[in-house]
């Protein structure tokens, strides 16, 4: 049986078992190192700000591993988006909490590809966006 004492540090694989979704399980595939996902439609990660009426939504599924708050953690992202409405969005998320927390990679709004990052702090959310040329 693995514990947390005797599994590897590093994280390889997504059948990893320190790995588990949050806000639900989108219909997704793993082989090998690889895995697709197909998230549940309308769902997002996003907190009182820019919107009216006020938007909260902590809803998005996502595959989450704990590091504690001591420990140094470094994240490798490489993911393919094909997006097909505004808003699609692929890449990683730091959850400390309900009110604080971090998402960033690419996202398709306003018909192009851009990079993206929300930070919400103190359950308020920033976002910027930059143009990402199309490959």
């Amino acid at each position: 049986m693995l514990s947390p004492s005797n599994l590897p540090d590093t994280i390889t694989t997504f059948n990893d078992p320190r790995f588990s979704w949050h806000g639900g399980i989108p219909e997704h595939t793993i082989s090998g190192a690889v895995m697709s996902v197909t998230p549940t439609p309308n769902l997002d990660y996003w907190s009182k700000t820019f919107y009216e009426p006020l938007l909260v939504k902590h809803d998005a599924q996502t595959l989450l591993t704990p590091v504690a708050a001591d420990m140094e953690a470094t994240i490798t992202p490489a993911f393919t988006l094909k997006p097909r409405a505004q808003f699609d969005q692929a890449g990683i998320m730091v959850l400390v909490d309900e009110s604080t927390w971090l998402k960033a990679g690419l996202e398709f709004t306003d018909g192009a590809p851009r990079l993206s990052c929300v930070v919400t702090n103190d359950g308020f959310s920033d976002w910027s966006t930059q143009h990402w040329p199309a490959a």
